[in-house]
């Protein structure tokens, strides 16, 4: 099976990709940027830990710089969609993102994570 962009201009990775993972952190296609696999790393990409407020924060921003490298900036997004773990505090966090454009998908901790 052969890769459907491959060989166009308009279809491209957008920044560094991690050696450990199989995917750029965003694909240029025509006037979208697609942006997969994002999680809350500094500009060094040092992994930023902290509270699911300072986390998401850092998640958001990472996105921010990789939009910015097109030229595209949080207010262009047109669909967040957010995998999580047992967390009720997200939205609370969100910055710079329309409310109608975030779909959150959450599940519950593992016993063994859940604080006591």
């Amino acid at each position: 099976m052969s890769d459907a962009g491959a060989g166009r201009k308009d279809v491209y990775p957008i920044g560094k990709k991690n050696p450990n993972l199989p995917f750029h952190p965003a694909v240029r296609a025509g006037d979208f940027i697609f942006v997969s696999g994002q999680v809350a790393k500094d500009a060094d990409g040092n992994m930023i830990a902290g509270t699911i407020e300072e986390e998401t924060r850092g998640t958001i921003e990472a996105i921010r710089r990789i939009l910015a490298e097109e030229g595209a900036t949080l207010s262009d997004v047109v669909r967040v969609t957010t995998y999580l773990e047992g967390c009720p505090r997200f939205r609370s966090a969100i910055i710079g993102c329309s409310q109608n454009s975030s779909r959150m998908l959450s599940w519950p901790a593992p016993r063994s994570r859940r604080a006591p």
